[in-house]
């Protein structure tokens, strides 16, 4: 009986331990970004998921439509593939992205502020990418004729 007693104590506290120890810390706060993701006159996206992708949106009313769908809410890191990017540009400044379906990260420095995936931008952002593979595809037949 006591054996069993410092088992469930030993299971109880290291349980306790892992909680405390995730749930206490808070996420740093993300410093001011050089700009707003609506500032930017191009947006530059690469994807390697399948075959490298990489196309270059400079239409103001698309930058602002996509910006629009951008609103920014922290969460816990996550150990996913990133293998999508997004350069948002104004000038010579630039606000870096990696993403999947479920995260939307903002490097800022030499640190990453994980947020969660925007609603309606993974979607938007996979329409525009399949929208331009067909246009190369397009392409690269009318080419070989």
């Amino acid at each position: 009986m006591r054996l069993r007693n410092i088992r469930a104590l030993c299971v109880a506290s290291m349980g306790f331990a892992c909680l405390a120890s995730s749930g206490g810390e808070k996420l740093p706060a993300m410093p001011k970004l050089p700009f707003a993701f609506a500032e930017a006159t191009e947006i530059a996206f690469r994807s390697i998921r399948g075959e490298k992708t990489e196309f270059t949106i400079t239409d103001k009313a698309e930058i602002a439509r996509l910006s629009k769908l951008i609103v920014l809410k922290r969460k816990e890191p996550c150990k996913c593939e990133h293998i999508e990017t997004a350069t948002f540009r104004k000038g010579k400044a630039e606000i870096y992205v990696h993403f999947c379906s479920h995260c939307f990260v903002v490097r800022h420095g030499r640190r990453n502020y994980d947020h969660r995936m925007p609603t309606g931008f993974y979607p938007a952002y996979q329409k525009l990418l399949e929208q331009h593979r067909q246009k190369a595809a397009k392409g690269q037949a009318a080419a070989q004729e």
